[in-house]
């Protein structure tokens, strides 16, 4: 049983050390923001994740419908668009934002041209349960930047950009305000591991202390 015990202790405090890393994850987001916006995708790379970032450039059909979306409880779609910048041979991938339900067939015409503001993500990691993307059936459950380029028969950056909204811009798709939402739910699994810890330790004591009273005097 002590054995036990001790694996159930250092998951709590494994989530604790979890707490703190997200935590740490939230304030680094916040400081980027607060930066000035990036003006080109040249030299983007991890450390610049919820940079903000602003491009002059053309939309490039087609759409890509992220499925499962929310919006004020509302289930719909994410608009995903490649976006060519004035002067890159590249185009990025951009989330520009939620579409109610009725919106099921992807809009072949591209945007006029525009000015882009955003905030630089890269892929999140997938848990073991997250759905595979079908591209050829237009299933999109999560953003993969090389998914979408081998899908489209084009180069995109590996990294994609959250649109933000600006004043004075039609908000459909609804962009989403830049603030930044990591689940940090491990205080409270930390404390699910110590009860179960304390829960097995009572079982155990009780044990130790009915074998005493039995053992033959």
């Amino acid at each position: 049983m002590l054995p036990v015990i001790a694996v159930l202790v250092g998951l709590g405090v494994w989530q604790l050390d979890r707490r703190e890393w997200k935590r740490e994850l939230i304030d680094r987001a916040a400081t980027r923001l607060a930066e000035p916006p990036l003006t080109a995708l040249a030299s983007i790379g991890p450390g610049d994740a919820w940079r903000r970032i602003q491009l002059k450039g053309t939309w490039e059909a087609p759409e890509l419908l992220l499925q499962s979306r929310t919006w004020n409880g509302r289930v719909g779609f994410d608009v995903l668009m490649p976006f060519q910048p004035e002067g890159s041979t590249v185009q990025v991938l951009v989330n520009r934002g939620w579409v109610e339900p009725s919106h099921r067939a992807p809009d072949a015409r591209p945007p006029p041209s525009s000015m882009l503001e955003g905030v630089v993500r890269f892929p999140s990691m997938l848990g073991p349960f997250a759905p595979d993307n079908d591209p050829t059936r237009g299933m999109w459950f999560h953003i993969d930047p090389e998914a979408a380029a081998a899908h489209l028969g084009r180069p995109l950056m590996p990294f994609y950009i959250q649109a933000i909204p600006v004043a004075g811009v039609p908000d459909r798709p609804r962009a989403r305000p830049p603030e930044p939402r990591f689940r940090n739910d491990h205080l409270q699994y930390a404390f699910t591991w110590f009860a179960l810890a304390g829960v097995v330790a009572i079982l155990y004591s009780l044990w130790r202390r009915r074998a005493g009273r039995e053992e033959p005097r």
